[in-house]
């Protein structure tokens, strides 16, 4: 397994990441982790941007987890 710390904001950096909206993104995030068989280690979602520390098998490449974790919010 490779660990890996991803980062990332919302469009413009606005402060969406609130109550309801904070409490979807991470039950969304952790679905979608256990769907593809990744670990997450550590979650923090802060108003304004996510850091996710994750453990990913080898075989993925990390644009394609980050493409597949942030398809949601597309």
């Amino acid at each position: 397994m490779l660990t890996y710390h991803f980062a990332w904001i919302p469009g413009r950096k606005r402060k969406v990441l609130k109550q309801k909206v904070k409490r979807i993104t991470e039950r969304l995030l952790r679905e979608k982790a256990l769907e593809l068989g990744l670990d997450i280690l550590n979650i923090d979602i802060l108003p304004d941007h996510v850091h996710l520390f994750i453990n990913v098998p080898p075989y993925f490449s990390i644009q394609g987890v980050m493409h597949w974790l942030k398809d949601f919010f597309a």
